[in-house]
């Protein structure tokens, strides 16, 4: 889960609170924490798309914001993403296969043009296990000129295993005029994929907070000085 903290220390200026305001100060801190929150989630998703090739809004909905209170003994609010494996994409690292797999598949060019749906979810039928569930996946001379002709697997794409450039690959024939085909890659199996660092998430949120909290703080005090019974 990706988070970010924005925090105020306000010891500095406690000399200078009034009586008032010191007796509204976990109220207005508490407002501007959670103002400064969601003012982060909001610029975090107007960035999503420079960052990502988006296919539906699934991710830019995956935000969240941890509100504080003013009877909280420290005020904390965060700004969160309920996808974990969005930090490799904060921090860069490795992304290894699920436990129990010795590789994962990494979508190629005939699924990512042909097996998705138009929110961009890959389709059943272009799942590496149903493609791979055809009899003559891992060997097409034997499977027919398709791949698996008389032997459909789940997957109504006959696919089956080659290796290329070191690593094993799913593929699919594909028809090129008469007598012409040409093979199409779906998926390239790999151990391991390498993620480079892209999002910026945690510098947009403190970006937000050095410019908003100290203002949200001092509108979140006035209000409660105004409206606080004398």
């Amino acid at each position: 889960m990706n988070k970010s903290i924005a925090t105020i220390n306000l010891d500095p200026l406690l000399r200078s609170l009034s009586r008032l305001e010191r007796e509204n100060l976990p109220f207005a801190e508490a407002v501007a924490l959670n103002e400064t929150a969601f003012q982060a989630r909001a610029a975090l998703v107007a960035q999503m798309p420079r960052k990502f090739n988006l296919r539906n809004n699934r991710l830019k909905r995956g935000f969240r914001v941890n509100k504080t209170n003013k009877r909280q003994p420290t005020r904390e609010s965060s700004v969160i993403h309920l996808d974990s494996w969005m930090s490799l994409h904060e921090i860069g690292g490795v992304k290894r296969p699920a436990k129990g797999a010795s590789s994962m598949g990494v979508p190629a060019e005939g699924t990512l043009k042909r097996g998705r749906t138009v929110t961009g979810k890959i389709r059943p039928g272009f799942w590496p296990r149903n493609l791979l569930k055809n009899k003559g996946a891992t060997d097409p001379k034997k499977a027919g000129a398709m791949g698996g002709r008389g032997n459909r697997g789940k997957g109504r794409v006959k696919a089956f295993m080659v290796k290329h450039g070191g690593h094993q690959r799913i593929v699919t024939r594909e028809k090129r005029g008469a007598d012409r085909e040409k093979l199409v890659g779906l998926y390239t199996l790999a151990a391991e994929v390498k993620v480079k660092p892209r999002w910026d998430f945690e510098k947009a949120v403190r970006g937000v907070a050095k410019n908003k909290l100290a203002k949200n703080f001092q509108k979140a005090m006035a209000r409660a000085v105004a409206t606080s019974k004398k």
